[in-house]
């Protein structure tokens, strides 16, 4: 038996299927959160910025945030050496599917596919 849950609904009797709208902002520290289960190394703030800058919105954070420039500057030195940026931009790895994500032409559907092994079986 097979159980499909959307983590993204607030009851689990809705269909799994159903689509949640989001801006991109929110699609991609979604997306940042996710690969945490894998690489854990990236703080709130800095998923955050990288959400913005992902999503082409750099200045929207610095505004919507009132994060002075010198904090800016750290933030992005500190996903420089985490390889999410290179020289400021986003790494070469991560443009491809931004490019994808931004055209805005695609649904994305993210699987969890657990299969629980039972202590002792």
């Amino acid at each position: 038996m097979e159980l499909i849950l959307n983590p993204l609904k607030e009851k689990i009797n809705v269909s799994p299927e159903d689509k949640t709208e989001v801006n991109l902002v929110e699609f991609w520290k979604n997306f940042l959160k996710l690969l945490q289960f894998r690489a854990g190394n990236l703080t709130d703030r800095e998923i955050d910025l990288m959400a913005y800058i992902l999503s082409e919105k750099e200045q929207d954070f610095i505004r919507e945030n009132k994060v002075a420039k010198t904090n800016y500057y750290a933030l992005v030195k500190r996903l420089e050496d985490k390889g999410y940026l290179q020289d400021g931009k986003v790494h070469n790895q991560l443009t491809a599917l931004q490019g994808f994500i931004n055209s805005g032409k695609h649904n994305v559907t993210f699987i969890l596919p657990f299969k629980i092994k039972l202590d002792g079986t």
